[in-house]
């Protein structure tokens, strides 16, 4: 077909109109053809931002993935064991990343007659309220959480060196846990609720390395800011500390 970059630009805003029906005709065909498994899904948020003076309903100013001051969109997106997307929504730049995965699963599990998932996401979704839908909505739920945010209890678990068992390129060790969380009610107070769960500390030597590099990055990140004498000091300082903190700092717990 013969057709330029600029005709598909002036064709989005028809797409548009036909967003949802598109998707679930493009899930069928997936399914159809490669046996998609969408008991198992990933999701993830991430957003755009627009060069534009004045905001908008839906381009708003947030925390923008690049840093930039500039108005965004958030887009939270699913995809199942091999990646492939399943389904997408638009949120204004403003929303919490949190807040966007209860209504989007919804209306996942509706248009796309998904019956029970299991939902892997990172820490930033890791809340009372999205674990309690997850609950109570018969799906499953890998969430990571940072050991270093973590109660007294969760890191006396983590950091007491029995249990372990070697895995791949580091060790993990595994507890069922009954906690009390906070949840919203419909009314919008706090209840509290017990939550029985699995927690797995795991620790992964590739990992560990990832978030050393990450580090140093954001160490001469700050030397750029605020002087290199600065950086050098902190560096200095995190050698020193490098064993203490690594335990803590590089483990992640996985709530299912």
């Amino acid at each position: 077909m013969d057709f330029s970059l600029d005709d598909i630009y002036r064709a989005l805003s028809r797409l548009k109109d036909l967003k949802d029906p598109l998707q679930q005709h493009i899930v069928r065909k997936t399914t159809e053809i490669y046996g998609r498994n969408a008991e198992l899904v990933y999701y993830d948020v991430t957003n755009y931002y627009f060069e534009i003076d004045n905001q908008d309903n839906l381009r708003k100013k947030g925390v923008s993935k690049e840093h930039r001051p500039d108005p965004i969109i958030q887009m939270g997106l699913f995809t199942d064991s091999s990646g492939i997307p399943i389904s997408y929504r638009l949120f204004p730049g403003n929303t919490n990343d949190s807040q966007t995965l209860i209504p989007v699963i919804a209306e996942t599990k509706k248009n796309f007659g998904i019956k029970r998932t299991i939902v892997v996401a990172d820490k930033g979704f890791n809340t009372a309220n999205n674990i309690a839908f997850n609950t109570i909505a018969g799906n499953g739920y890998v969430f990571s959480q940072s050991v270093r945010g973590a109660n007294k209890d969760l890191k006396n678990f983590v950091l007491d060196e029995s249990g372990y068992s070697a895995l791949n390129d580091g060790f993990n060790k595994s507890r069922l846990y009954t906690r009390e969380i906070s949840v919203t009610n419909k009314e919008g107070k706090k209840t509290k609720v017990s939550m029985e769960e699995k927690q797995v500390a795991i620790y992964s030597a590739k990992y560990d390395a990832k978030a050393k590099r990450d580090w140093a990055f954001s160490l001469s990140f700050v030397g750029l800011q605020t002087g290199k004498v600065m950086a050098q000091k902190l560096c200095f300082e995190v050698q020193q500390l490098q064993l203490k903190l690594v335990v803590v700092d590089q483990m992640t717990i996985s709530l299912r």
